[in-house]
């Protein structure tokens, strides 16, 4: 996206005046604070899991009626690193999770905005635990974003949950067979039929 078009989105992410599934509001912390690292891992590996993956918003407070858009302390703002943070979501996630960091201005403050992009074949389960109990991430889970008042990253808790997340990666293999070439209903070409049509001249 260019500069113009971040500054859109940002603004219009920050007028939803709410979070939802696909949107998160984070205050001004420094990445390199392990407890926060953590928390927006799961964050990450939560919208990477649901459909058309999500937004994070670093720089703002979600409040009781409305969001307060201060933007990140220019102190903590020095801390983070898009390498860096793709390195460490990676010790985590399983598959990786396709997402970018980009530092927008608006408003006279500076924000982080994280975009993450839905799972491209298989659900993202996190591979290990982590190092605090805060950040909450475990070894073997499969984190989704709820979808009530105060939405939140937490592991799949239901049996309604696992099935979305099922469902989408069922569509996401039925839409990959199709781009091969398969006709459900019909009988696929066989490797053994495609030789003999292509040997058919020199028989």
């Amino acid at each position: 996206m260019s500069n113009t078009e971040l500054s859109d989105l940002l603004d219009q992410l920050i007028e939803t005046s709410r979070e939802g599934p696909r949107l998160e509001y984070k205050g001004s912390w420094p990445w390199d604070e392990q407890k926060f690292k953590e928390l927006l891992t799961r964050s990450i590996l939560a919208m990477a899991n649901m459909k058309d993956g999500g937004h994070i918003l670093i720089g703002v407070e979600q409040g009781q009626d409305a969001p307060n858009p201060a933007g990140v302390q220019a102190r903590h703002l020095a801390t983070y690193n898009e390498e860096a943070i793709k390195d460490f979501v990676g010790n985590y996630a399983d598959p990786y999770v396709d997402f970018s960091v980009d530092v927008v201005t608006s408003r006279d403050c500076r924000f982080v905005l994280i975009t993450v992009r839905e799972f491209a074949e298989v659900p993202v389960i996190c591979k290990k635990d982590g190092r605090t109990e805060q950040g909450g991430l475990k070894l073997g889970s499969l984190y989704i974003r709820t979808r009530d008042r105060r939405p939140s990253s937490v592991a799949v808790q239901n049996q309604a949950q696992m099935r979305e997340l099922l469902e989408l990666a069922i569509d996401k293999g039925i839409r990959k067979l199709q781009q091969r070439g398969f006709v459900y209903g019909q009988r696929s070409t066989t490797d053994v039929e495609l030789y003999d049509r292509e040997t058919e001249d020199v028989r």
